[in-house]
């Protein structure tokens, strides 16, 4: 078995495409993924690294569930693993800091 993934599978060649028995295809996460996804990453890459390290960073003055979902909103269009690697970035941002 093997299994192929892509973004963009009209530009697989015509040799790949007849070779595949079945195609599934995946929607884009809506607003309440999104939102899902958001509060995951920032609980992952933000909350539990400024509680580990003590960081200068201030969240319990900060109202992130509001935050998350602005950011879900921003994130239309996006897929999963497009928000994901936004919120890494925020850990590198946030070393910085």
């Amino acid at each position: 078995m093997v299994v192929l993934a892509s973004n963009a599978p009209e530009q697989l060649d015509f040799a790949v495409n007849d070779r595949i028995d079945e195609m599934v295809h995946f929607i884009l996460p809506g607003k309440e993924e999104r939102e899902r996804l958001v509060r995951l990453y920032f609980d992952k890459f933000i909350l539990e690294l400024v509680g580990k390290r003590g960081s200068r960073l201030k969240i319990g003055e900060f109202d992130y569930s509001a935050a998350c979902s602005e950011v879900a909103d921003l994130c239309n269009g996006m897929s999963g693993r497009e928000i994901a690697k936004l919120a890494s970035s925020w850990q590198v941002l946030l070393n910085h800091y």
